[in-house]
């Protein structure tokens, strides 16, 4: 599944969709659309927001693709690209233990894995980057 909550139903999207264009508009930063260049398609969305994780506030890089366009490089080249033109130095990322595809692009990016947790009562594998 990969994601904590699954789907989310039409209201609670657009809730989710305004709280992260208010968190862009206050903090100059936030998950943003992934398009594909081609044809302009949504494919999915790659960004980076605050997050509480063990206690502690962070900043979670997080990316997210419809599964047909997984394993092609958007997820890489999406992040790597903000990341290059951001100045948060003190990224942190997590996913479930059983998403290859993500460690693998969260590896290829620079980040190494810190550790287990849980957010929302998902386990996860914690990983790092310029920390």
């Amino acid at each position: 599944m990969y994601s904590p909550t699954g789907a989310l139903e039409e209201g609670a999207a657009e809730r989710r969709f305004h709280s992260l264009v208010v968190n862009y508009q206050i903090n100059g930063f936030g998950k943003m659309a992934v398009v594909q260049k081609s044809d302009g398609v949504l494919i999915g969305y790659c960004g980076i927001e605050a997050c509480e994780i063990d206690g502690c506030k962070q900043l979670e890089l997080g990316f997210r693709l419809g599964t047909e366009y997984r394993g092609q490089g958007y997820a890489t080249e999406a992040a790597k690209e903000l990341l290059e033109t951001n100045t948060l130095v003190n990224v942190i990322a997590f996913t479930e233990p059983s998403n290859k595809q993500s460690i693998k692009v969260l590896l290829k990016l620079g980040f190494q894995k810190t550790g287990n947790s849980s957010f929302e009562g998902m386990p996860v594998v914690l990983f790092g980057r310029g920390m």
